[in-house]
Formats: structure tokens, C-alpha cells, sequence
């Protein structure tokens, strides 16, 4: 997996996630270079960043021209030997946000988010195999579907954070 690293932020593209305080996407590139807070609606102005001293939106905006850049991922960074990763948290809200960040990390890579109640779980899937799941309390009966479903799936259970998480830290600081 790739590290994170400080980087100049005006040749990113849109989509890509870089931390300064918090967690931004960027939008917009060249003359009118803007990121907005990462978990925001695209065309979010409250909060939006620019990415060069030079740009327009340098009068109306805080300028961040270097910042931690989060990798952009891909499926197999999610596997652990071939095999699905599985990962528990706290609350829902903490495994959504995981889950989506995820997601949005893995660019263009075909894969998107589905939510099971049944299995109290957020589930990172190319649409034909699991790559993640992000396990929050519910019920002892989810907690026992759950179980199931990495059985038959050979999840390998992970603790994080883990050299394949070191970005979630930045959602939960």
C-alpha cells in the first residue's frame, strides 16, 4: 500500500483526498483549483479550500498549497492474501464512515458501498465478491449472520488501525 505523504496539491485531480486539519476532496483543478471537505455535496462552498496562491478563488477561500495526500487505493488493497478483510467498530456511523472513505479512496476501481442489516455491516464489493467489511454493533442475531458470512466468505479478521488502515486515524482524531 502506498504511504502517505506531504505533497503539492495543484497537480492533484479531482477525487483525490489530501488531510490539512481535516479531510478534503478536491473539485476543481487549474485557475479555479478547490477543495471542499471530504463528506460534503459536490459544489459545497462553506469551508472549500483553494489549491493555489494564483487562483481566482484565492480572494474568497483559505489557501492550502501542501498537505498530507491519501493514497488512491486499489481492490486488491483491501485483500489480505487473496481474501476479503473484515474490520469492527464501535458504531455504525464510525464503520459508514470508514467504509466510504474506502470507497472514495479506491478511485476508479469498480467497487461501491452496500449496507446489510441483516449482517450489521457496511460491505466494500465489486458487485460479485466482498473486499471489506466494516462490522458494527446491532443485535445477536446480526452478530451471528455476521459470523456466518465471514465463514463461508474467509474473511480475515483485522484490528485497526493496521498498516493497511493508516488514514483512518485522520476520520476519528
Amino acid at each position: 500500500m502506498a504511504e502517505l505523504v506531504i505533497s503539492d496539491l495543484k497537480n492533484l485531480e479531482p477525487g483525490r483526498i489530501f488531510y490539512s486539519g481535516k479531510l478534503y476532496v478536491v473539485e476543481t483543478v487549474g485557475g479555479a483549483a478547490k477543495a471542499r471537505p471530504w463528506g460534503t455535496p459536490p459544489g459545497t462552498l462553506k469551508d472549500c479550500v483553494t489549491l493555489s496562491r494564483g487562483s481566482v478563488l484565492a480572494q474568497f477561500h483559505p489557501v492550502i498549497e501542501r498537505a498530507m495526500v491519501l493514497p488512491v487505493l486499489k481492490r486488491g488493497d483491501f485483500l489480505v492474501k487473496g481474501q476479503p478483510t473484515a474490520y469492527s467498530f464501535k458504531t455504525e456511523q464510525d464503520a459508514r464512515r470508514a467504509s466510504q472513505l474506502d470507497c472514495d479512496l479506491a478511485l476508479r476501481d469498480g467497487v461501491s458501498l452496500q449496507r446489510s442489516n441483516r449482517l450489521a455491516v457496511w460491505l466494500l464489493t465489486d458487485g460479485a465478491n466482498p473486499h471489506r467489511l466494516y462490522h458494527y454493533p446491532s443485535s445477536s442475531a446480526a452478530d451471528v449472520a455476521y459470523a456466518a458470512y465471514c465463514a463461508k466468505h474467509n474473511c480475515v479478521k483485522c484490528t485497526w488501525p493496521d498498516e493497511r488502515t493508516r488514514y483512518w486515524p485522520l476520520l476519528f482524531g
